[in-house]
């Protein structure tokens, strides 16, 4: 079961990352964020589920929640699985700003899994292309 939840949340990952780091800004549109939805999905954020935290990571960073920056930047240092590592910085490539940056930078120095720095190449290039458009 626990495996099956993994290539779950990898399978998602993967989608994710396919259709959003190469995504323009603004090509994904905006949605109408639900309040209590999302008040839910921020007490998942701490659940001891890693299914439940990348699960709302996802879908709080698809509705453009900003403020849950800090928490996404402390799940991709210090989540125990990688797929849940891959899934904060997944998020935090379509929510961080550019100073998001040095904490990504650092954290390919510090990851030891070649999928998960492969990733955040991928959300390194896509915020350095934020900062270069903002300039």
């Amino acid at each position: 079961m626990i495996r099956y939840n993994l290539l779950l949340v990898f399978i998602t990952v993967v989608f994710v990352l396919t259709t959003s780091l190469s995504a323009k800004d603004g090509e994904q549109g905006s949605k109408n964020i639900n309040k209590a939805w999302d008040l839910k999905l921020m007490r998942n954020l701490d659940s001891e589920k890693v299914e439940n935290r990348a699960q709302a990571a996802l879908e709080l960073a698809q509705n453009g929640c900003t403020i849950i920056q800090d928490k996404l930047i402390d799940m991709a240092e210090n989540e125990e699985r990688y797929a849940a590592r891959i899934v904060a910085i997944v998020a935090l490539a379509q929510v961080g700003d550019f100073m998001v940056l040095d904490v990504l930078k650092q954290r390919m120095l510090d990851e030891k899994r070649q999928t998960v720095k492969n990733v955040l190449k991928g959300a390194i290039i896509k915020l350095e292309k934020k900062q270069w458009a903002s300039l």
